[in-house]
């Protein structure tokens, strides 16, 4: 645990609680509602991609910080870091995709509107 962590009377580290607790789920429930096609997974899939994405850059940035700064080992969890970023990236890339693709060409006939009662035309007498 963090030596931060622990001065402050934490029993865990809060980042630790967020990842596991909110963020690990909702990337699991957005990929198999993804997979299976349910309309959960078309907004919750792509934010969390979209969060991974973002999360990969900083740990990569962190990575150079640390070693422009010479703490601890920089190399080789970089080229992890890069390789997350891109591969995650590609993902978003497909699925951002196929949503567009789907809407796009998404044919169902569309419901027809009941006019209101300012629409509807007057009746005429004769």
């Amino acid at each position: 645990m963090l030596k931060s962590a622990e001065d402050a009377g934490l029993i865990t580290n809060p980042v630790q609680v967020v990842d596991l607790g909110i963020v690990l789920p909702a990337s699991i429930v957005g990929g198999i509602a993804l997979m299976r096609g349910r309309p959960p997974g078309y907004w919750l899939g792509p934010m969390m991609l979209a969060f991974g994405v973002v999360m990969d850059v900083a740990l990569a940035a962190m990575t150079v910080s640390m070693a422009a700064h010479q703490v601890g080992g920089g190399a080789p969890p970089l080229g992890l870091f890069v390789a997350m970023t891109v591969t995650t990236a590609g993902v978003l890339t497909l699925v951002l995709r196929h949503v567009e693709r789907r809407t796009t060409n998404d044919q169902r006939p569309r419901r027809p509107t009941t006019p209101t009662n300012d629409q509807r035309p007057e009746p005429t007498t004769t």
